[in-house]
């Protein structure tokens, strides 16, 4: 059988929310998260709201950027961090924006 644009786009969604749920395992609970890394999500958020008139507004988002890839692993720095984000944003905005308004509408249906 063939799969529609809007199935491919909702499995995903899912394997992203799938992915971002993973990758919490063994941390420390998200409010815990969200509060000591308040600073570096603040200034993400600073970062992004030069790049984009609308950046995401949820912390969650930016706290991906700065936990580690292993439990074991130090946070990333802001230099790291910022330069992740930026490009995120650069191809969210650009080659990627066709994917990413498709993934917003399908969400949105």
């Amino acid at each position: 059988p063939q799969i529609t644009m809007k199935t491919l786009l909702l499995l995903l969604t899912l394997s992203l929310i799938l992915q971002q749920t993973c990758a919490f395992a063994g941390n420390p609970p998200l409010t815990t998260l969200l509060s000591e890394h308040a600073s570096t999500i603040s200034a993400l958020k600073k970062v992004a709201s030069d790049l984009t008139p609308t950046p995401p507004s949820n912390d969650i988002f930016y706290l991906r950027y700065i936990l580690p890839e292993t439990s074991s692993d130090e946070p990333k720095p802001l230099d790291e961090v910022t330069s992740l984000l930026t490009e995120n944003l650069s191809w969210r905005m650009n080659e990627g924006k066709s994917i990413c308004t498709a993934a917003e509408n399908a969400v949105a249906a």
